[in-house]
């Protein structure tokens, strides 16, 4: 997530769209002449909205598609784009995946702040379109890493006559 600084204030995280919002107000409140104590109070507020966001983001939960598109792009790299994530889900999978649901969830999971997406250059093959590329965030890094622990935790709880059932 995008971190807005101040001199002389702690960094606010911020959600992209928010971000140029913000410069953007304290710049004309500064070249309006405001106070510094209503600066403050503008600051204020900013700093409460995004402990709140922040707080909102801890929350959120990944889905089992979700985890395995997130999965998938940390796998690819800098070469995760909606197709080559959905080739190489149906690659590892062995099942059919749409590529419209590939590319829905993609934007989901960068509204959500676990991935971030920068454009690639056009190309002939695909008649001069460019590339969104994505690439997982920190953010995006923490919840695998909580999944992976909550789902670790679960095989580590099944009973032993429960393992013996299922031939491990």
């Amino acid at each position: 997530m995008p971190v807005y600084k101040s001199p002389g204030r702690p960094p606010l995280f911020v959600p992209a769209q928010y971000l140029f919002k913000i410069e953007h107000f304290i710049f004309r409140k500064r070249a309006l002449k405001c106070s510094e104590s209503s600066l403050n109070s503008w600051y204020a507020i900013c700093s409460t909205l995004s402990e709140q966001i922040e707080a909102y983001m801890k929350r959120t939960f990944l889905g089992e598609f979700e985890e395995v598109i997130l999965l998938t792009v940390a796998v690819l790299d800098e070469d995760a784009y909606a197709v080559s994530v959905t080739q190489e889900l149906e690659q590892k999978t062995g099942r059919t995946v749409g590529f419209s649901a590939v590319h829905t969830t993609l934007q989901r999971l960068e509204e959500k702040g676990f991935l971030s997406s920068t454009m690639g250059g056009a190309t002939a093959e695909r008649g001069g379109r460019r590339k969104r590329f994505f690439t997982v965030t920190a953010f995006g890094l923490k919840a695998l890493q909580e999944a992976r622990q909550v789902r670790e935790e679960l095989w580590n709880a099944l009973p032993p006559s429960m393992l013996q059932l299922m031939g491990s």
